[in-house]
């Protein structure tokens, strides 16, 4: 963000999933899950190469199994941290580092073991191009998560295509993509796969609307997860 500017989104999320895909990456496990997770993603330009980030989030999951009993799950969290400008030459890449408390049950995983703390560092390469007449941007980030308790640690790949319709609609296309580790237990392993579409339109010169939808089209002991979202961004 430039220097004393901020941006912030305020989304929602509904999610669900009948099954979960076992060991052998098929969708053949039933499940009933339900999710509603509120976030607020905000940004502040601390200067021309430093920028602070603020996550607040709550989640609200409720889950069960055959033959078990349902379990609900809610829990505030706050993530936080800064990103730096490396170079701008070709593009622009940049380093972020942030921690972030203990959540409610992470979707990432068909386990029912509820997020832990958590500190990440992660590598951010953005750059734009133009296809017939429409601006475009690409963006790719790749992140180390150390997570305390039970769960293993995680690396996020996440991929983001965005294109300029018109002059106030964007549209992205972005795949959000965590593998995780497995602490030793090979039985804890898990990966999971979710691609996202939505559009962001311009209300005003700074306040834009985003609604959209995603689906976890694979993975391996995770959840087979659908869902909406709708997000305001107000940039300061």
């Amino acid at each position: 963000m430039p220097q004393g500017e901020a941006q912030l989104i305020v989304s929602t999320f509904a999610s669900q999933a009948n099954n979960a895909f076992d060991n052998q990456s098929h969708a053949t496990q039933p499940i009933k899950f339900e999710k509603l997770m509120s976030q607020a993603y905000g940004e502040y330009g601390l200067s021309e190469r430093w920028t602070a980030i603020l996550i607040p989030e709550f989640d609200a999951a409720q889950w069960s199994s055959p033959g078990q009993p349902k379990v609900r799950d809610s829990d505030f969290s706050v993530e936080g941290g800064v990103r730096t400008e490396l170079f701008d030459s070709f593009g622009v890449l940049s380093l972020q580092g942030t921690a972030k408390t203990a959540g409610a049950h992470d979707s990432t995983s068909a386990s029912d073991v509820a997020s832990g703390r958590q500190e990440e560092l992660r590598l951010l390469y953005g750059t734009k191009f133009e296809i017939a007449g429409c601006a475009g941007f690409a963006d790719i980030e790749i992140a180390q998560r150390w997570i305390d308790g039970p769960k293993p640690d995680e690396t996020p790949i996440d991929i983001t295509l965005g294109f300029h319709v018109t002059k106030d609609v964007q549209v992205l296309a972005q795949s959000f993509n965590i593998i995780s580790g497995s602490n030793g237990d090979p039985s804890g392993y898990y990966r999971s796969h979710k691609l996202q579409l939505s559009a962001v339109v311009g209300v005003t010169d700074s306040l834009s609307v985003q609604a959209g939808g995603f689906v976890s089209p694979a993975g391996q002991n995770a959840l087979h997860e659908q869902g909406l979202f709708v997000a305001v961004w107000e940039h300061f």
